[in-house]
């Protein structure tokens, strides 16, 4: 279940969520647009990212909970990303600036 959108500041917005094999779920269902970027970084286990619904792991972008592993995605509006758990309870941390 994605947590809440929280604003820092004008420039940026982070957010964070738990995620499970079951559904994917948008990053946020909050649309707001930014400048530049979305950063997702994989937190415990293994999640898959991808820009609909239909992300799997078969399709989706796999990050693993490993040091500083994160994805950068060149996106307006970090409502348009999506992630899914390779099993329940996968967590993620999210930066859109």
């Amino acid at each position: 279940m994605a947590l809440p959108v929280k604003q820092t500041n004008n420039k940026f917005r982070v957010g964070a969520g738990t995620v499970g094999a079951g559904a994917s779920q948008q990053l946020t269902t909050v649309p707001f647009e930014t400048t530049k970027r979305v950063y997702v970084k994989c937190i415990t286990g293994t999640i898959y990212v991808g820009s609909s619904i239909d992300v799997a792991a078969t399709n989706g972008y796999p990050l693993v909970a490993a040091g500083d592993n994160a994805v950068e995605i060149a996106i307006d509006d970090p409502s348009k990303v999506w992630v899914i758990g390779a099993a329940g309870g996968q967590t993620y941390k999210w930066l859109a600036c």
